[in-house]
């Protein structure tokens, strides 16, 4: 039985660019196969992590702040990964925005995020 598809998922260029980086420079292969199943999991609803920020205008969403942990050293949530993604429903659409390496960046501004999120509509 195939499970139904709610969410269409997508990425910024910023969240690409970020996770090639920890792939060839970090040497962490596990990273694509975590963010693929979390993907599965945001595609069904299955939304997780902190709720950051709601958003009216001018595109309505949700934020969120998910912990991930780096599968490749071991070490738990707490310095894993920091994946940021925004939950549009109306449009049916999943944005992954950025994610971070917790040991290289203790937090990343909200002025960043909105910049991605400005950046990947302007695109579209």
């Amino acid at each position: 039985m195939d499970i139904p598809v709610l969410f269409e998922i997508d990425t910024t260029q910023n969240f690409d660019k970020e996770v090639e980086r920890f792939v060839r420079k970090k040497k962490f292969r596990k990273l694509p196969k975590q963010i693929a199943e979390l993907g599965e999991e945001l595609s069904q609803g299955k939304f997780s992590g902190t709720l950051v920020k709601r958003v009216e205008k001018p595109i309505k969403y949700d934020e969120y702040k998910l912990r991930l942990p780096n599968e490749d050293a071991n070490e738990g949530k707490s310095n894993g990964y920091r994946v940021i993604y925004a939950v549009m429903q109306k449009n049916k659409l999943v944005l992954l925005i950025t994610v971070y390496y917790k040991k290289e960046i203790e937090t990343v501004s909200q002025e960043y995020i909105d910049g991605l999120i400005e950046m990947y509509f302007a695109n579209k």
